[in-house]
Order: structure tokens, then sequence, then C-alpha cells
């Protein structure tokens, strides 16, 4: 959508498409406190982590975590905060995306072909590593950008 916005300025596509290196999409979400973590079980959901399995260590994505809170966290279950990132990488076939002025859909689309992680991935991994819950990233992230690809 950032392509889309600078468009909406009358950005001249061709400059757009040659000076544009990348973009970045950021959302800040609370890290579970280490002191209060527990996890539960998935093996009755083994795929719950599918769309990320390849970019988990062994053993990781095997559990889910929350926190119920501490003394250490203030009974809040979280203490600092880590991003979630989305970094769309401007190649060759994106320029040319930018230059025909393919929609926000299909640059997307063409930009995880390519192996970007979008935010949906960044996020599930950080759940799969047990550094956030799925509720803080329900709660942080809007649900557009959680859903899977095509749905």
């Amino acid at each position: 959508a950032a392509v889309d916005s600078m468009l909406a300025y009358n950005v001249h596509p061709h400059f757009l498409s040659t000076c544009l290196l990348g973009i970045v999409s950021q959302r800040l979400v609370r890290s579970l406190c280490p002191h209060c973590k527990v996890s539960y079980d998935l093996s009755g959901a083994p795929r719950t982590f599918e769309d990320v399995k390849r970019w988990l260590e062994p053993g990781e994505g095997e559990l889910i975590y929350s926190a119920p809170g501490c003394a250490h966290c203030y009974r809040e279950g979280y203490t600092d905060r880590t991003g979630v990132f989305e970094v769309l990488r401007v190649t060759n076939e994106i320029r040319r995306f930018i230059l025909d002025r393919n929609s926000a859909k299909d640059i997307r689309m063409k930009a995880v072909e390519q192996g970007m992680l979008d935010l949906r991935r960044s996020a599930l991994l950080k759940v799969a590593k047990g550094v956030t819950s799925t509720e803080e990233v329900v709660r942080m992230i809007s649900t557009e950008h959680l859903m899977p690809e095509g749905e």
C-alpha cells in the first residue's frame, strides 16, 4: 500500500520504481514475561505453525506460550516490546510491477513469491518461538494482515 500512497501523491511511477530500495512495515507487540511464562503442548494441533516451519529451529513451534502475570511484570504477563516486521525488497520484477502500476495486492503477492516474510508470518514466528502470545498478536495487528493470502 506504500506504493499506492506514493502514486496518490503524484510521484511518477518511473521515478518511484527506480529510486525505491525497499519498504518496511512494523508493529510492536509486548514480549511475554520470562519469569511467569508457561507453555502449552500443541501436539493436538501439529499444523499450527506450518506456514513458518522452514524458519523454525528444531523443537520450536511445538508449544504455545502465555504468561499469567507475576510480581516481576506487575501482573501484566508482559515485559518488553519486540518488533514484527515486513520488509519488501524492491527487486527488478517489483520495479516493473510499480512501473506498470500493478495493484498493491499483485505487488505483495510477487514479493511473497520472492521470499518476503509478511506481517502474518513474522507474527507467527514470534508466537512459535515463545516471544509473544497469540492474544497480543491479534490485539496489535489488524485482521487484514493476519488472514492467509487468498482469503
